[in-house]
């Protein structure tokens, strides 16, 4: 998306934001003296809550990157975006290399101006919040915004990572729940998931090769994305993609389980919700979903996110300290599956199957939801026959 001229909103100084940063969670001193800081400007509420702040940020704005870089940068295109593409066919054999390039260049940034848009929903009044403070005090507060985000993102992956090994067992004698060593290439369950459709996997010398190598980066179509974990066929690639069952049941885990287990959850960005209560008198909280108000509607980076976990949780990769596993960057994955979405431009055949994509996820996650219900099928079918009557008009 490209930033509107004149947008002041959501602007924080150059000098604000080009701070030290650090991926780690700072220490208990300074934990301390930071939430002495909030408490006294915010209240006691924010004492506990400023860390929960970020907790949305992986799942719904960007999986990877610091917060502070991610505003930075975006500011910086805000204020000198790059020019219209002037038409330019990413998919015409006629595009030249640099003009691939500059696209390429030009869909980062935009990439990156859609996370900040979102971090500002997440973080309301977030210019505010740090106006009064001094430039040490921006920096350990965007620390803990950091922390909540990468330790949402932890506790994403642990819980990813036990639910498919219970799915998996629960579907074929599969790897062992808890042992990490049992999945990855070597196993020929997780070894089939992580693999690409266009590779034969129950081919005996195909497997040899794979875990000699150990080389899956050769494209970002794995079976475990696909619908029946199978293509129709291998040169087509798009039908069944991310609709993997195992995708659908992550997802949920995720955004829609009660986070009532878990009050953390309760802190995502929002102040803690008015519960309802059982028969028992028990409360049950609202979900992830709900508190980070999606409304209903799945979102292109929340299906990325998890097709990301997804993957990564088949791997025999313990933790987030790399980014790159099996040669496969794990931040470029991410990258594809949100261009899967938004970068088709409007009125073309790709954008009219992304939104198909979309509306059969939110059918998925959010079937009672008005966005969700059968009625949108009206709303699909006419878009369509509208673009086709209009396409025809036009030639």
């Amino acid at each position: 998306m490209r930033p509107a001229s004149g947008n002041t909103d959501m602007r924080f100084s150059s000098q604000a934001i080009m701070l030290r940063t650090r991926e780690n969670a700072p220490t208990l001193s300074q934990s301390s003296c930071v939430h002495r800081l909030v408490t006294d400007i915010f209240g006691s509420r924010a004492k506990k809550s400023v860390q929960g702040t970020g907790r949305g940020i992986r799942k719904l704005a960007a999986l990877f990157g610091e917060v502070v870089h991610i505003i930075a940068e975006a500011q910086a295109y805000e204020r000198n975006p790059l020019p219209e593409d002037h038409g330019i066919d990413e998919y015409s054999r006629d595009t030249t290399p640099e003009e691939h390039a500059w696209l390429a260049r030009k869909r980062n940034h935009e990439r990156n101006y859609e996370a900040y848009r979102i971090i500002d929903r997440l973080i309301p009044g977030l210019t505010t919040k740090i106006a009064g403070m001094s430039i040490s005090e921006k920096n350990d507060y965007f620390v803990l915004i950091q922390k909540g985000a990468n330790d949402a993102r932890s506790d994403d992956f642990k819980r990813v990572t036990w639910s498919m090994g219970t799915w998996i067992n629960q579907d074929r004698d599969r790897p062992d729940l808890k042992d990490r060593s049992t999945r990855g290439v070597e196993h020929d369950i997780t070894g089939g998931l992580l693999t690409s459709i266009k590779s034969d996997w129950n081919d005996p010398k195909v497997r040899d090769a794979f875990r000699s190598s150990i080389d899956l980066s050769h494209n970002y179509f794995f079976r475990v994305f696909y619908d029946g974990f199978k293509a129709g066929h291998p040169q087509n690639v798009e039908p069944g993609y991310l609709k993997s069952r195992y995708l659908v049941k992550s997802y949920k885990a995720v955004f829609t389980a009660p986070s009532s287990a878990n009050k953390e959850e309760e802190d995502e960005n929002t102040p803690p919700p008015k519960r309802h209560k059982t028969s028992t008198g028990k409360a049950i909280g609202k979900n992830v979903a709900t508190i980070l108000g999606m409304n209903g509607q799945v979102t292109p980076r929340s299906i990325a996110y998890v097709a990301v976990l997804v993957w990564f949780s088949l791997t025999t990769a313990s933790s987030w300290n790399v980014q790159e596993y099996y040669q496969v960057s794990l931040h470029q994955l991410y990258d594809f599956i949100v261009d899967f979405f938004e970068s088709p431009a409007e009125g073309t055949q790709a954008r009219e199957r992304a939104n198909a994509l979309l509306s059969w996820w939110n059918k998925q996650i959010f079937p009672a939801h008005a966005a969700s219900a059968d009625t949108n099928k009206a709303s699909v079918s006419s878009r369509a026959a509208l673009w086709e009557e209009r396409a025809e008009m036009e030639a």
